[in-house]
């Protein structure tokens, strides 16, 4: 059974998305349809690539493993940043994490990490540009507008990215206590929504 994963307030994951093993999605990241974040890695190195065969087996000498293939990464949980948006029937692979700020266009597998503020799209996802440039992503993630309070937030300049820093950059703003929450397994939510009565 995957484990529990957790999503940041004001981010959401769109129709016929999943969410598998150990996720951290932050706030205010967009997920689209048809979305699968860190999908079960069948194994490449066995016999074969159907789980019904795995089984114990001694390790691979030297020499051996020089004919088989193996995973890079073997990191199982995804952690991804705030203010990130995946388009739509995307792939993210176990042990990625996407920084803040990222962009993953629609269609890509993204197979390495992103990191802040970068537009990757492709199979496999390559750097296609940057939302803003490298000293100004470095203003916008040390400002961690994210924790802010919601309510201050649509007080601000937000459509000027350069006005909304002159606004907030020195001044102390309160932070947001903003909740945290699970990420379910889909049939436990669909025993909530409907109830056998």
């Amino acid at each position: 059974m995957p484990r529990l994963g957790f999503i940041g307030a004001y981010s959401y994951v769109n129709s016929f998305s999943y969410v598998r093993n150990e996720t951290f999605i932050g706030r205010y990241t967009s997920v689209g349809c048809r979305v699968s974040i860190g999908a079960l890695r069948h194994p490449i190195s066995s016999l074969s690539t159907s789980n019904h065969l795995l089984c114990d087996a001694r390790p691979y000498t030297e020499k051996e493993a020089e004919s088989v293939r193996f995973y890079r990464n073997t990191r199982r949980n995804v952690v991804i940043g705030s203010d990130v948006w995946i388009g739509d029937g995307a792939v993210i692979m176990p042990g990625i994490t996407i920084a803040d700020g990222a962009v993953i266009g629609a269609n890509s597998v993204v197979t390495r990490d992103v990191g802040a503020h970068e537009i990757v799209a492709g199979v496999p996802a390559k750097t296609i540009g940057r939302r803003f440039s490298e000293p100004l992503s470095e203003r916008l993630i040390e400002a961690k507008w994210w924790e802010y309070q919601n309510d201050l937030l649509r007080t601000l300049p937000t459509g000027n990215v350069f006005a909304f820093l002159e606004a907030v950059e020195g001044a102390p703003l309160p932070l947001a206590e903003l909740a945290t929450f699970k990420i379910r397994k889909f049939t436990s939510a669909l025993k909530a929504l409907f109830p056998r009565t």
